[in-house]
């Protein structure tokens, strides 16, 4: 279980840009030159562990990171309207989900007037208030000056002159207009190895937040995750190996990232044309997860639409091609269908889901052994599931006691 625990913050930062490209690639630079150049300016000050600059710099380039869910491009890109939902959400993403809770507050502030709020961090999301209008404005134009004459507050001055030192030292402004701002941010993280725990508490955040464009996409990566969890524990892998096949289930669906939400959101049978748009978040999923550095991991997500028989797609794959891992996750992805409720079906008994499964297997689509493992511990697998908390709840009803709190 070795793989499990390479991944760096390079890895995290590189799903995160691949994501965000599929999304919309106007703003594909602007996370990352909003962190390398907070990162620049931090690391000068000297006053912050190392651990505290990765921790600063990670949220950097998070900081928009609420915006997969509002998709609000255009007011988002707009310098004098910026919208604060993304940063609600943003800041309960990290608050919810990631290792760097304690630093949630920059993100719900960064659009905010430093009068406006009190923090901890309020050094902090200032700077990095200054710096992501700064990235803005270079996505219109470079002229550095007109941007420096638009701001007129002592603090922003202060860190204008920061800004001027350290960009005569290192050419801030060169190194982001040649884009070799991206190689020296990689380096940076790179060299941050992240524990198995924070990777996936990482991950399973990003993947949240590209699930929560449509609910029954997050409720449905929560019950996969948990059913490959459950299979995973009975087959007595060790805990490294549950580990990586329960982050697997949590990423098979990152994809769909490049899903139009009225095809995921669908009520009824999807067309032909609507089914192949469909299918495509499968090799997407492949494609993003190439930056995750597991080979296992990527194939054990990637695999889910393939069937023994090699009737599967994208990969037509047969059953020697299929590990076991691999064989949980797609038992996984078709109980999680066939057990949630969904606008156009209730959610299946379990005699009937049994069926189902049984037929599969004797079809030699699944796994007959898996599938037996369900049979036999399907009650204690019905009391796991209801033992879990769902995160999805509480996060609904935080942001709506902070969209109450401060709309105006």
């Amino acid at each position: 279980g070795i793989v499990m625990n390479q991944i760096t913050l390079e890895n995290i930062m590189l799903i995160c840009q691949k994501c965000f490209s599929y999304l919309d690639a106007r703003i594909d630079d602007h996370p990352s030159q909003v962190a390398y150049l907070y990162w620049r300016l931090l690391d000068n000050r000297g006053t912050y562990s190392k651990k505290e600059l990765y921790d600063l710099v990670t949220i950097a380039l998070l900081h928009d990171i609420g915006s997969y869910k509002t998709k609000d491009f255009d007011k988002f890109l707009n310098i004098d309207s910026p919208s604060y939902d993304h940063a609600i959400y943003g800041a309960l993403f990290i608050k919810h989900f990631s290792p760097i809770s304690h630093l949630s507050d920059i993100i719900l502030y960064h659009h905010s007037d430093y009068e406006s709020y009190e923090s901890p961090y309020k050094p902090e999301t200032s700077l990095l208030y200054f710096i992501d209008r700064m990235s803005i404005f270079f996505n219109y134009s470079w002229q550095i000056e007109d941007f420096f004459l638009s701001l007129n507050t002592e603090i922003d001055s202060q860190f204008i002159s920061e800004f001027h030192e350290i960009n005569r030292k290192e050419n801030l402004i060169d190194n982001i207009q040649t884009g070799y701002f991206k190689q020296l941010l990689r380096n940076f993280f790179a060299k941050s190895i992240q524990s198995p725990e924070n990777a996936i508490k990482y991950l399973s955040m990003i993947s949240y937040t590209i699930d929560l464009r449509s609910e029954c996409t997050v409720l449905h990566t929560i019950m996969v995750s948990a059913i490959s969890n459950f299979l995973a524990q009975k087959m007595n892998y060790n805990h490294s190996m549950v580990q990586k096949i329960s982050l697997a289930a949590m990423l098979h669906d990152i994809g769909k990232i490049s899903t139009p939400i009225n095809i995921l959101e669908k009520p009824g049978k999807l067309t032909n044309e609507e089914m192949e748009i469909m299918r495509e978040h499968v090799t997407i999923t492949y494609e993003i997860l190439e930056n995750l550095g597991s080979r296992d991991v990527q194939e054990y997500a990637s695999y889910h639409h393939e069937k023994l028989d090699g009737t599967g797609y994208p990969f037509g794959l047969k059953k020697d091609q299929l590990s076991i891992p691999a064989r949980i996750i797609i038992v996984a992805d078709i109980m999680g269908a066939l057990m949630a409720a969904r606008s156009y079906k209730e959610s299946f008994p379990k005699d009937k889901i049994i069926n189902i499964l049984s037929e599969l297997a004797a079809q030699s689509k699944i796994d007959q052994s898996l599938v037996d493992l369900v049979i036999d511990k399907y009650d204690d697998f019905c009391q796991y599931l209801s033992s879990l908390s769902n995160p999805y709840h509480k996060f609904k009803n935080e942001y709506m006691s902070i969209v109450t709190k401060m709309s105006p």
